[in-house]
C-alpha cells in the first residue's frame, strides 16, 4: 500500500540522514576527506529533508520519482564513502593527494573566474578515484558540489594521463556553470 510504501521511504531517508551525519564527522576528522564535508552536512540533508517532504506530502501512492530520488541519495553517499575509503588506503592516499592537488589547481582559476562574473558555479571540488574507467568526470555529481573524476587503473604509471585531469575540469565547469 501507499502508506507501507511511505513508511519504508521514510526510514531509509533517516538512515541515509544518519549515515550522512557520521560520514561528516569521519570527513571532519580525516584530512584528506574534507573535500566532502559542505555536501556530507550540507548538500545531503537539505535533499534528503526535500524528499521527505514529499514523502509526507503525498497522497495514495507514491510517485515512482521520489522513490527514484531516495535511491539517488543513497548512491551520492556510495560514491562519496568509496572516494573516502580510497583516500584511508595508505598506497592510494599520496598518489590521490597529488592528483587532487592537480586538480584543484586547475580547477581553482575557473571558481575564480566565476566569482569574478558572478557566474553561478554549482560545483568546484574536484576529487579524483581509481576506478575501471577510463578516465573522465561524473558530471551527474554537479548538484552535490563535488566532481568525482574517475582515473584509470594505470594513471599513476603513465604520465600521459595527467594533463588530461585540465580537459576534465573543462567538462566538469561547463556543464556546472549555470546560464
Amino acid at each position: 500500500s501507499g502508506a507501507d510504501v511511505r513508511r519504508t521511504l521514510l526510514e531509509r531517508l533517516a538512515d541515509l540522514d544518519r549515515r550522512a551525519a557520521a560520514m561528516a564527522d569521519a570527513a571532519r576528522r580525516e584530512r584528506p576527506s574534507r573535500r566532502f564535508e559542505h555536501t556530507l552536512r550540507e548538500f545531503l540533508p537539505g535533499e534528503v529533508a526535500r524528499v521527505r517532504d514529499a514523502v509526507r506530502g503525498g497522497q495514495g501512492e507514491v510517485h515512482p520519482g521520489i522513490a527514484r530520488a531516495v535511491s539517488v541519495l543513497a548512491w551520492v553517499l556510495d560514491e562519496i564513502d568509496t572516494l573516502m575509503a580510497q583516500r584511508r588506503d595508505p598506497e592510494l592516499l599520496a598518489e590521490l593527494g597529488d592528483a587532487d592537488r592537480l586538480a584543484d589547481a586547475c580547477y581553482q582559476p575557473i571558481v575564480d573566474f566565476a566569482r569574478a562574473e558572478g557566474l553561478p558555479l554549482t560545483s568546484g571540488w574536484p576529487a579524483t578515484q581509481l576506478s575501471d574507467f577510463e578516465l573522465s568526470i561524473w558530471t551527474g555529481f554537479i548538484p552535490t558540489s563535488i566532481a568525482p573524476i574517475f582515473l584509470p587503473r594505470d594513471f599513476f604509471t603513465r604520465a600521459v594521463w595527467w594533463p588530461a585531469l585540465g580537459h576534465e575540469i573543462g567538462h566538469d565547469f561547463l556543464a556546472s556553470v549555470r546560464g
